[in-house]
């Protein structure tokens, strides 16, 4: 084999392995410290060449789950929707920037509930 056959199969194998690995990504985790069973959960990322992320399922209270996003796509609104009987208690949280990771906890307020991020003073 030639030195320039074995740089050009060098180059082809790296441009294939830098195609097909994955972006590295933003990992959100949601924490149910609530009562209710959250059906829910909605990220509006920042950029318009993300798309939001939503989920739907049963995220019992206790437990928390992660929602990853593409590398460049910060997070800076959030909802969280839930059902008791037949109604249904929805719970936002907003910031004026996208956050990069971290965690969004959903808590009983009242009747309902709230979304707070992990460094919020609501959150201690």
């Amino acid at each position: 084999m030639t030195a320039r056959a074995l740089l050009l199969g060098l180059l082809t194998a790296a441009g294939t392995a830098m195609v097909a690995s994955p972006a590295a990504a933003y990992t959100y985790t949601v924490a149910n410290q609530s009562t209710f069973v959250i059906t829910s959960f909605w990220m509006h990322t920042v950029s318009n060449f993300c798309h939001d992320r939503n989920w739907t399922g049963a995220l019992q209270p206790g437990q928390s789950m992660q929602i990853s996003t593409a590398s460049i796509c910060l997070v800076d609104r959030v909802e969280a929707s839930t059902r008791s009987g037949r109604t249904t208690f929805k719970a936002s949280w907003s910031s004026g920037f996208g956050l990069p990771a971290g965690t969004f906890y959903v808590k009983n307020r009242g009747p309902g509930i709230y979304v707070c991020w992990e460094s919020d003073w609501l959150c201690r």
